[in-house]
């Protein structure tokens, strides 16, 4: 099954972006804007485990969550991964809060490496749609840039889960396999 840790939006942060979205001038480009049921925050892409491999990530997770302390996350900023000229996705950042989620994704590396080896910066954030094909790059660079400043709102992350993936004829689908309190 293909696992990853994630950090979950309340309804009414799920509901702002929604909107943001809704927002949008689709017509630039073709955008495949993710469902808002599935929007979360990616700490640690596992990919496909076996079911044993699921217990040792439980476990790891079990241990070193407790640990670490909840804290309050902002959800602002918009921009691209990709290039001006051939933008592939678009997200929405992450501002006070982000260091902690930085360290957390640190961590998560180090205690899980043995599962999922990854070796690139860590740029937590918050992926909101991918571009297919951008019928005026110009015009998309343009409306992300009018938008980049753009203030979602604010959660309390007081928890993280380990959630599966499988797709559907409709789209990815994501169930929770475990949920872990952060301590304090």
């Amino acid at each position: 099954m293909r696992v990853f840790v994630a950090i979950d939006l309340p309804e009414d942060v799920k509901n702002k972006i929604s909107e943001f979205i809704n927002g949008f001038d689709k017509n630039v480009a073709d955008i495949k804007f993710v469902d808002p049921k599935n929007l979360h925050i990616t700490l640690k892409f596992l990919g496909e485990v076996r079911e044993d491999s699921v217990k040792q990530i439980v476990n790891v997770l079990s241990d070193y969550v407790p640990k670490s302390f909840s804290y309050k996350l902002h959800i602002a900023g918009f921009g691209f991964f990709g290039s001006p000229k051939f933008i592939r996705a678009l997200w929405l950042g992450l501002k006070e809060g982000k260091n902690e989620t930085i360290q957390i994704m640190k961590d998560l590396n180090k205690k899980l490496d043995h599962i999922r080896h990854e070796d690139y910066d860590l740029s937590p954030h918050l992926t909101i749609g991918r571009v297919r094909n951008s019928h005026d790059a110009d015009a998309l660079l343009s409306q992300i840039r009018k938008l980049a400043d753009v203030k979602i709102g604010e959660i309390q992350v007081d928890t993280i889960k380990l959630k599966k993936s499988f797709l559907t004829p409709e789209g990815p689908m994501y169930n929770d396999i475990e949920l872990f309190q952060l301590g304090g």
